[in-house]
């Protein structure tokens, strides 16, 4: 009763015990005695299938369901639940078409202008020419831009330095950053004594901050150019993604992994769905579930087992770092043990007794066994169910797959023993009739 009755609801629970179950009711209980939408997020694709599979068990029409995520990935029973697998009567009007033209148009020129800024900024230098550009533009440098300008000569006549090179429009720059006088220009030099009695680290620390600011301009530069094409594509996108939506507002039950409800937040946010329920809530990262939540969620479900897998994280931001970050910490770990309120399923269907004993003894120790568990046929072709195998083979060094839980690692373990006599275990299993294994 408290995941329906609760803004905020936690199901803790161990590997069988009802938490599918439990989740399907849950959401049937939601779907037939409200009208409110909802929006279920699990962490694999596996757990998303089966549970979709449920609700169509247990009665929830599958013209109410809509599955997000790659149509390559589905079961056989929830490929027609598939976005892309859906029918509208949506169509786009020429009008919408003339729109997407001109954006696909101002897209376009958009990207040229965001290619050449990130061009402009890749080359690094600060040319003069762009040094003379930026005081003339800036009110508190033009100053500066006015005291390096050449006289205009008489007659048309050119004048020519010392090495018989025409003195061009970046003389009394080059001359000044260099510390010196302006040379045969005494009169410029009269007319702005402050600028030329300058010290020499005084024009080069100038000439430093004014160069930053360049560099900060075309930063900004590239800001800009990708923003307005970012809003281009969004507004694109959007059109195309009209009859996405309107599908998705036409369903009850939204079902995706963390990673589709990342990658299709809008559309799902277009349904406006009122209920989060998630699966798997102790292995998702708490960022994973907060993205999910939307300004219309009314209620949040979160059913999982905080005993078991973490969400997988750098190691250096783990709670195994100690470092304090903790980011492999799930919402739903830190609300139980904050002591927030919740209910345990504490009856396990799944492992014999023999097998669930140390589970219980050591993890959860008000965990009980199904009467279900106790009268199962013993492992055939084995002499115990329940084998403990030891031996000196030791872990071997592999240097082509980094091992993810430490960032420092350039390689991780693997023991070649152990994956061969599990490989010989489940081929004379599957020789006992438990199953095919194709070679």
């Amino acid at each position: 009763m408290a995941s329906l009755t609760q803004r905020l609801s936690l199901v803790p629970r161990t590997s069988r015990t009802g938490k599918s179950f439990i989740g399907t009711l849950i959401a049937k209980a939601i779907y037939r005695f409200s009208s409110q939408r909802i929006l279920v997020v699990c962490y694999t694709n596996h757990a998303l299938d089966q549970f979709l599979e449920d609700l169509l068990k247990v009665g929830i029409p599958g013209d109410s369901i809509v599955r997000l995520g790659s149509a390559a990935k589905p079961s056989t029973a929830t490929q027609p639940l598939v976005l892309s697998a859906q029918q509208s009567d949506f169509r786009l009007t020429r009008d919408d078409s003339d729109t997407i033209n001109l954006r696909q148009s101002e897209a376009s020129e958009q990207a040229d202008r965001l290619r050449n800024a990130f061009s402009n900024y890749q080359a690094k230098a600060v040319s003069k020419s762009d040094l003379l550009d930026y005081l003339e533009l800036d009110s508190e440098t033009r100053e500066f831009s006015e005291a390096f300008i050449l006289p205009n000569e008489t007659n048309g006549m050119v004048r020519f330095d010392k090495k018989a090179k025409a003195m061009d429009r970046f003389y009394l720059v080059n001359r000044w950053a260099r510390g010196w006088d302006a040379g045969p220009y005494s009169g410029a030099q009269a007319e702005f004594p402050t600028i030329w009695q300058m010290t020499y680290p005084e024009r080069t620390a100038a000439l430093q901050r004014w160069k930053k600011d360049i560099l900060k301009e075309r930063v900004s530069r590239i800001f800009s150019c990708g923003k307005q094409f970012g809003e281009t594509l969004a507004n694109i996108n959007a059109l195309f993604n009209e009859k996405n939506r309107r599908i998705i507002q036409g369903k009850r039950i939204i079902r995706c992994t963390t990673n589709a409800a990342a990658t299709h937040v809008h559309n799902i946010q277009s349904g406006s769905p009122d209920v989060l329920l998630v699966e798997e809530a102790g292995e998702l990262l708490e960022s994973h579930i907060l993205t999910a939540l939307g300004p219309e969620t009314e209620q949040a479900i979160l059913i999982g087992d905080h005993k078991q897998l973490r969400p997988e994280t750098h190691h250096d931001l783990s709670i195994e770092k100690g470092d304090g970050y903790d980011l492999n910490r799930s919402l739903f770990e830190r609300l139980v043990l904050r002591g927030f309120p919740h209910q345990v399923l504490s009856q396990q269907h799944r492992m014999r007794p023999e097998i669930s004993f140390p589970v219980h003894h050591f993890t959860y120790p008000d965990l009980t066994d199904a009467p279900g568990t106790r009268t199962r046929p013993a492992l055939q072709g084995f002499q115990d169910n329940l084998i403990f195998l030891n031996h000196d083979n030791l872990d071997e060094e592999t240097h082509d797959t980094p091992d993810w839980k430490d960032g420092n690692s350039m390689s991780s373990r693997q023991n070649d023993l152990e994956a061969q006599m599990t490989l010989k275990c489940v081929r004379y299993l599957a020789q006992q009739s438990y199953g095919q294994v194709k070679s």
